[in-house]
């Protein structure tokens, strides 16, 4: 608290004076240190969260799995030259669900069953 006071007096004396520097260096100072303390705070609160979890993981045998991000696949065909010029050709590759679930023959679908696909 003592040392709130002497930088509120410090500051109001600076502003007085015209020492504007001196008031940004102790603005600066006072804002770092509640950053500093809101910092320490929220990693004091990350760590007891992350003990906690592992904790409930080794008391119950736990194991997060991690999600298996699905990616497209990708297809490159060709290459690139200047003499004859030529570039590579991207696509994109069927997934293997939608190749065997691809229609080869008309089928009615719908509430009536009265629309042709």
């Amino acid at each position: 608290i003592s040392n709130i006071v002497k930088t509120s007096i410090s500051l109001i004396t600076s502003i007085f004076r015209g020492d504007f520097k001196s008031v940004e260096n102790i603005v600066n100072n006072v804002l770092n240190s509640v950053i500093n303390k809101f910092n320490s705070g929220m990693e004091k609160a990350k760590n007891a969260v992350s003990k906690g979890i592992n904790a409930m993981k080794n008391m119950f045998n736990i194991t997060f799995p991690t999600p298996k991000i699905k990616l497209p696949r990708i297809s490159i065909s060709g290459s690139f030259s200047l003499n004859p010029p030529s570039v590579p050709k991207f696509g994109k590759k069927k997934c293997r669900l939608l190749r065997r679930l691809s229609m080869k023959k008309p089928f009615k679908i719908g509430k009536n069953l009265s629309y042709l696909l």
